[in-house]
């Protein structure tokens, strides 16, 4: 939100407005940091207190929304009660996440080894139960996982999970009817997802509480990159940390 003039402003940290803010121009930034920082042994947010007083809904400046529509769109907003007080016209950064799964494309199957072949940037082993991995990808075709140079608006990953079913047979799980989400051997399921992610600036009314205006524009890959950094590079998959990620 850029109007500094109302209560319930903040704005965008400057840093984040000169580069494309990819991971090595994080690793090397000389003008200071944008939203997050490489260190020696990991990534670390910028404003950490701030940002996970948000990741957990506790935070008084800034709370996360989902404006419901025929796509429905999460957004940075005013905290409740704050929000009720007064009507406003507020202009902030918004989300769009779309997934579908894609198990079959990529010769998931319930065997022992529970193999994967997505593309040339997305294959392997689904190891231990319980199983997470989130991978980025430069474009829709997962052909290349390199995303250290930046991502474009919209960008890509894809989810491979699997978890404990309480089962002990192949095919469909429990009562989940889809070919898509494999039964794995020894009890478990498998599936995978692949995902876009498409950052807004957006500019919205609030009357009484009611969003009554919500409007929607592409932002631009510096903002794109300012969002998708920390979800990769901070918290994309667990044991996939920052640091490791680095010397691969």
């Amino acid at each position: 939100m850029a109007n500094t003039a109302s209560d319930y402003s903040f704005i965008i940290n400057p840093n984040c407005t000169y580069s494309n803010n990819s991971f090595s121009v994080q690793e090397y930034a000389q003008q200071g940091h944008c939203s997050y920082h490489v260190g020696g042994y990991g990534c670390y947010f910028t404003n950490a207190s701030q940002s996970l007083q948000v990741l957990n809904n506790i935070s008084d400046v800034a709370a996360v929304f989902t404006y419901e529509s025929s796509t429905p769109y999460t957004y940075l907003g005013v905290p409740e009660p704050q929000s009720r007080q007064k009507d406003y016209t507020a202009t902030t950064f918004g989300m769009q996440t779309m997934c579908k799964p894609i198990s079959n494309e990529c010769n998931l199957n319930g065997s022992s080894d529970i193999n994967f072949h997505c593309s040339e940037g997305l294959q392997g082993v689904i190891g231990a139960i319980p199983f997470w991995e989130s991978v980025y990808f430069t474009d829709a075709t997962m052909s290349s996982n390199d995303t250290s140079y930046g991502v474009n608006n919209p960008y890509y990953f894809a989810i491979v999970s699997g978890q404990s079913a309480g089962v002990q047979s192949t095919g469909l799980v429990g009562n989940v009817n889809d070919s898509r989400v494999f039964g794995i051997l020894h009890g478990g399921m498998g599936f995978i997802l692949s995902c876009s992610a498409t950052l807004y600036d957006i500019e919205y009314d609030s009357i009484n509480g009611t969003i009554t205006r919500f409007v929607t524009t592409a932002s631009n890959t510096s903002i794109a990159n300012a969002w998708e950094g920390p979800i990769e590079w901070i918290g994309g998959d667990p044991g996939g940390t920052c640091f490791s990620k680095q010397h691969q």
